[in-house]
């Protein structure tokens, strides 16, 4: 390729290449397919790629509900636990004309007594010689044993343990069809006692200790307060300081963090105790029918504490109540298969 300089138009100039335009000219149609080729891919990748950002999320096998379990684990918050025992029923497939049982497992994990009761049935109909309509039993569990306690966790403890089996039961064989399944109901009725304690900060007028504030909302209510499924979420504070006292006030909100709901019509607590230990004394708004029906409430209270001279002290609050408690649970759908012969 030659080059050379323009006089007259001041620029620099490429000569002609014969050799080159000839090239051009005989592989033109390659040069045009091979371009559309390579758009072509390029296409094709982009419509890959957006098929794939438009698949839903699909459930993991572990995370698939129904058949393929091997137990099934009911937990209320973090104190009771309750387990059907492997294959006691089988959640797989239940073989019509053999025996099978319900076994369940109940572990106590709280440092407090729960009691209750257990009602179980299933969903076909009684002419199948399955369960009976409901069946019922009771259980006491005993306080977990605490080794070891600190100041926002149980870091060590035992819990009580009971096992408690119905059965055993069948369905019938010659009544049984095709693509039957059943599901069992467990109807988990429990009686808690629960006590939440925290420390609340109270300063004198003339104290400006910052650990000790004003206004703060409190959440840690000790390593006995998170345990059943019914909780005292946090509790709002704020002092007043006077000549010589303190004007408290709380507004403690309590609510229904379980699977279930408070085993009464309108969902009242037993009881709501709220004191603080020592010689003060708190003035609260109406606690003897609290019910839960929205799911949590809130109760205010008011105390005046005398501080006189000190800066500031840790005053302790106890907040003790207890309630029947109702969970259902489902385990199924489950096969029910006839054998041929």
């Amino acid at each position: 390729m030659l080059i050379y300089l323009s006089h007259f138009r001041g620029s620099l100039q490429v000569a002609p290449n014969p050799f080159l335009e000839k090239y051009l000219y005989e592989n033109k149609n390659k040069i045009i397919m091979k371009r559309g080729l390579i758009l072509i891919i390029i296409i094709l990748g982009l419509i890959v790629i957006s098929g794939c950002t438009q698949i839903p999320n699909l459930p993991k096998p572990g995370n698939l509900l129904g058949l393929s379990q091997k137990e099934k684990v009911i937990t209320e918050s973090k104190g009771l636990t309750i387990k059907f025992l492997e294959n006691q029923p089988p959640l797989d497939e239940i073989i019509a004309g053999q025996n099978f049982k319900i076994s369940i497992e109940l572990i106590n994990n709280d440092p407090e007594p729960v009691s209750g009761t257990i009602k179980l049935s299933d969903t076909p109909s009684d002419e199948f010689s399955s369960l009976q309509g409901k069946e019922e039993a009771s259980f006491s569990l005993p306080p977990a044993e605490v080794l070891q306690e600190g100041a926002e966790r149980i870091s060590k403890s035992i819990p009580s343990q009971e096992r408690i089996t119905f059965g055993s039961y069948i369905y019938d064989e010659s009544k049984a069809f095709k693509g039957m399944t059943t599901n069992f109901i467990t109807e988990i009725i429990t009686n808690h006692q629960s006590i939440a304690t925290t420390q609340i900060c109270v300063k004198s007028s003339s104290s400006q200790e910052s650990k000790c504030q004003n206004k703060e909302t409190i959440t840690n209510f000790g390593p006995r307060g998170n345990l059943g499924p019914v909780k005292i979420t946090r509790i709002e504070k704020t002092i007043v300081p006077d000549e010589g006292l303190v004007n408290l006030n709380l507004k403690i909100t309590i609510k229904n963090t379980g699977k279930g709901k408070i085993d009464n019509e309108d969902q009242i607590l037993n009881s709501f105790d709220i004191r603080i230990l020592g010689e003060s004394s708190l003035t609260c708004s109406r606690t003897d029918k609290l019910s839960l029906k929205e799911g949590e409430r809130t109760v205010t209270c008011t105390a005046d504490i005398g501080i006189s001279e000190e800066l500031f002290r840790q005053e302790v609050l106890e907040i003790s109540y207890d309630y029947p408690y109702k969970i259902i649970e489902t385990l199924g759908p489950i096969r029910v298969t006839k054998i041929e012969v």
